[in-house]
């Protein structure tokens, strides 16, 4: 079922690397390797112990992420043939894009992979509420906040390891998004334009 619904993002091999590898570095302490051979035995036994369960984790998680973002996929390719709503289409569709990929789990923090499914959500939402009488106000703070990461992204030769900051930023901006377009969805952090503006400073400072 999973491979079926992972259908356009990519093939079923790409989907099985991505479960694994975020299961291991879920099920091993990277961070503290240990600094003897008996450390680091005792935590590869405990990570081995710990593998099974986190991919089944990640499972569930796909189980949610993967039928909300074709179903937003279908409502994008809808109206493009209609032609309608081009900006907004244009800004979800490249949400879209960055949300979810051959390797969505490696590529998100353990930190925020839980929260893929609420940003997806928030992204239906505001295609939902499209066409209302503050969006184009929303949009526009939402576009201001997304113009400084992706200034930066081009400015920096692809591969570029992202710093601490830029990668928070990266995050936070996904609640601003959810913030502005659903709030009922509630955020993960406190987060607004100003704050983002002083996360943004703090990233580039450290930098």
């Amino acid at each position: 079922a999973l491979v079926l619904a992972y259908h356009g993002v990519a093939d079923s091999a790409a989907l099985v690397d991505d479960v694994l590898l975020a299961a291991a570095e879920q099920a091993f302490e990277l961070d503290s390797p240990g600094r003897t051979e008996a450390e680091f035995a005792a935590l590869l036994k405990r990570g081995r112990a710990q593998l099974v369960a986190e991919a089944d984790a990640l499972r569930t998680l796909l189980e949610e992420i993967l039928p909300l973002q074709r179903s937003l996929r279908r409502f994008l390719e809808t109206a493009a043939k209609k032609d309608a709503h081009a900006s907004t289409r244009s800004e979800l569709a490249a949400q879209l894009a960055e949300l979810v990929g051959p390797r969505m789990l490696t590529d998100t923090p353990r930190e925020w992979r839980q929260h893929l499914p609420r940003y997806l959500r928030a992204a239906e939402l505001r295609w939902e509420k499209r066409g209302q009488r503050n969006e184009a106000e929303l949009a526009a703070e939402a576009r201001t906040a997304a113009a400084r990461l992706d200034h930066w992204r081009a400015t920096r030769p692809p591969g570029t390891p992202w710093p601490g900051g830029v990668v928070e930023y990266r995050w936070l901006l996904e609640e601003f998004r959810v913030s502005l377009f659903a709030q009922q969805l509630k955020t993960a952090r406190s987060v607004s334009a100003k704050r983002l503006q002083q996360a943004w400073r703090n990233a580039m400072a450290s930098a």
